[in-house]
């Protein structure tokens, strides 16, 4: 009876002891996998902060790329615009400087002025004014009048120190053979008439006058000196 008891002990514990194995395995193994799925959790925490930190860095990384891209491009262009600024600059200055050296250049002397010749005059003799009052001319007179008015054309006379219009006009009628009438007044010698054409020939204010390089003098023809060079023209006026 001792025995069978003991063995019935025996055979009970040897259970006790398997369901006690038994249940700590299983809760060994509960606590495996409550510790794997933390230790997940934990892993996928640390890769989601990982991810968002390396996400961060990276939005920090090309914001301060761009950033310094923009400086690097606006240091660029305000540095092409301060050449260029520059530039224009340096070019205005220059065509300042040579419009003030055109400008301050002084004027050349043409070759007209070169080729004066001061010691001839020239003079021109026209009657072309009565051409176009013919019916006004005096009976007799029309065989004086050139076709084309001109009585002289334009012809050099030497020139001598001294002469004036009048001694130029003397010289060269007589030398042309052209005739020449005039008369000596309280002003000085006034010229009535050249190669048979007068003063009243062609209307009762008709006659001669005369310009000096194209002016008018306000004296007699024996009274304005010349200096050699001039041009001088004798018209009929009507």
């Amino acid at each position: 009876m001792n025995k069978k008891l003991t063995a019935l002990l025996a055979v009970l514990l040897i259970i006790a002891v398997l369901f006690g194995c038994t249940r700590a395995a299983e809760n060994a193994e509960v606590t495996t996998a409550a510790m794997t799925s933390q230790a997940q959790q934990l892993s996928g925490h640390d890769l989601t902060t990982t991810a968002k930190s390396t996400t961060k860095t990276a939005q920090k990384t090309t914001s301060a790329t761009t950033e310094k891209g923009s400086t690097t491009t606006e240091k660029s262009t305000s540095k092409t615009t301060e050449k260029n600024t520059a530039k224009r600059k340096s070019s205005t200055a220059k065509k300042a400087k040579n419009t003030d050296k055109t400008t301050t250049k002084k004027p050349r002397v043409t070759t007209t002025e070169k080729r004066v010749d001061k010691t001839r005059c020239t003079i021109t003799i026209s009657c072309k004014a009565i051409l176009s009052h013919m019916d006004d001319l005096r009976d007799g007179k029309q065989d004086y009048v050139p076709s084309n008015g001109y009585i002289l054309r334009t012809c050099t006379v030497k020139y001598e120190d001294g002469d004036t219009v009048y001694d130029i006009l003397k010289r060269v009628c007589r030398e042309e053979g052209i005739t020449l009438r005039a008369k000596r007044t309280g002003f000085g010698m006034y010229v009535e008439g050249i190669n048979n054409l007068n003063e009243k020939d062609c209307g009762g204010t008709s006659g001669w006058t005369y310009y000096v390089d194209g002016k008018f003098p306000p004296v007699a023809v024996d009274k304005y000196e010349l200096h050699g060079g001039e041009v001088i023209e004798f018209k009929y006026v009507v």
